[in-house]
């Protein structure tokens, strides 16, 4: 039970609650009732498993509860234990579009963007983003992976690239795979680094619904600040990155 002792741990510790602020008091009690939720969650889980009081939790339990934890905006947790290949199966993609098209600009110097919601939980590991037609040189891609639900950035990545002016999709990973979860909304979003707009390849023919496997991935049009030409049906982002866990493969 030590992952529960280091969490209680936190919050003793946490600085105390200020009684005069009722945003602060909200805030901190949503917190408390979200970790008893997360916590009985994983316990159910634990038992169900067959384990009991005085068996060690999964590690998979353990990091569940804890990247639930950090999307609360939780801090200062313990870190999850590193995720092994055997708990893992082979990476798999989900690809959005159908094909490709290099006629119009594709606007690259905003952040493109494009929100989904996943059938069963599997860890991200990254997306993957068109190169520009330009051939001048190198490039910066950054992606990041928001959750909606607590308004924070649960993952990013970045890869620099020398683009040839073919069309090639570049899979940018993330700094460590990210764990996703059925009936919550997340936003993929990939950003080059450029002061002036240039044009990229982009998928056409995408639909909502894609599935790989076992896995559906629902994509929707984001309201999330979304200024680029990227969609359901076209646009950048023509791939997700992921991983299921080895038992459910």
């Amino acid at each position: 039970m030590g992952i529960i002792s280091s969490v209680m741990e936190y919050f003793t510790l946490a600085p105390g609650v200020d009684m005069d602020n009722e945003e602060h008091c909200v805030q901190v009690a949503q917190q408390f009732e979200g970790m008893g939720k997360a916590i009985r969650a994983m316990l159910e889980a634990h038992r169900a498993q067959g384990g009991t009081g005085n068996t060690p939790i999964d590690p998979s339990l353990r990091d569940q509860l804890l990247a639930t934890l950090r999307e609360m905006g939780i801090d200062g947790l313990p870190e999850t234990e590193e995720i092994s290949k055997k708990e893992l199966g082979e990476e798999m993609i989900v690809s959005r579009f159908r094909a490709h098209g290099s006629g119009e600009l594709c606007t690259s110097d905003d952040c493109h963007k494009i929100d989904f919601t996943i059938s069963e939980r599997v860890y991200i590991t990254g997306l993957g983003v068109y190169g520009t037609r330009c051939e001048d040189g190198e490039r910066n891609i950054y992606v990041e992976l928001f959750n909606a639900k607590w308004g924070k950035i649960v993952a990013e990545g970045h890869l620099k690239v020398s683009c040839t002016g073919d069309i090639k999709i570049y899979q940018v990973r993330f700094k460590s795979p990210v764990l996703v979860r059925p009936g919550e909304i997340y936003t993929a979003s990939a950003k080059f680094d450029n002061s002036h707009p240039y044009p990229t390849f982009y998928g056409t023919g995408g639909t909502r619904l894609v599935k790989e496997g076992t896995v559906k991935f629902q994509f929707l049009k984001t309201d999330r600040e979304n200024k680029s030409d990227t969609g359901i049906r076209k646009g950048q982002i023509p791939q997700v990155l992921f991983r299921r866990f080895a038992d459910d493969s």
